[in-house]
This record gives C-alpha cells, sequence and structure tokens, in this order.
C-alpha cells in the first residue's frame, strides 16, 4: 500500500523492509517476560527522520500508526498505537507471511 506525505508517495511495504534492514531488531525482555524479534518505537523515529521519511517527530509517528493501521507492525500487547517512546512493536504474522515471498525482506536477520 501507498500513502502520500508532503507530495511524496510511500510504499508501506518497503518502509517496512527498510525497520527490518535498519532498526535494532532482538530478542528483549520487558517485566520479566521475554519477547522475540522486537524493535522499539522511539529507534524507528530515530530511523525515519535521520533517513528523510519524516521530516519531524510527528510525521513519524504517524507515519508508525499508518503501518500499524495497515497490519504491518503491531505494539507487544496491542495496547497502544506507534509512539515515541521505548515501546515495543514487531511485524505482524501477515507481513512476515508477505515478507516470505521476498529473498531481500528477512526480520530476524539482525
Amino acid at each position: 500500500m501507498a500513502v502520500s506525505l508532503r507530495r511524496k508517495t510511500l510504499d508501506l511495504e518497503d518502509i517496512a523492509k527498510q525497520i527490518a534492514e535498519n532498526v535494532e531488531i532482538k530478542d528483549r525482555t520487558y517485566h520479566f517476560k521475554m519477547y522475540k524479534q522486537w524493535f522499539v518505537g522511539s529507534d524507528v523515529v530515530q530511523y525515519f527522520i535521520a533517513t528523510g521519511l519524516a521530516k519531524n517527530v510527528s510525521e513519524a509517528v504517524w507515519l508508525g500508526n499508518v503501518l500499524i493501521k495497515e497490519d504491518y507492525i503491531k505494539h507487544v500487547a496491542y495496547a497502544h498505537g506507534f509512539k515515541n517512546e521505548k515501546l515495543l512493536y514487531e511485524f505482524t504474522e501477515e507481513m512476515k507471511e508477505r515478507a516470505s515471498l521476498s529473498i531481500s525482506f528477512n526480520p530476524h536477520e539482525n
């Protein structure tokens, strides 16, 4: 799916692939529970801004929420939308299945 931001079109699947390739994804412990292959929202925000996918935090958070709404990523407990915080997110099962069709995308490589 593609969305428009400041007169440019963004391919959400491509953005999800960029997250997988450039943002740290690893097993994390939170409240004594182990979560496998998760990434941190604030890391994604930093990546979006550093690469120009978003010009500021508001745009980066908006883009993260579009990724959630369109079923590319999800919060660890489905308790939050996308936030510029140290909250844990992962790729949805649907995204993982779509990604398995693409040789260049493997969120578990990192």
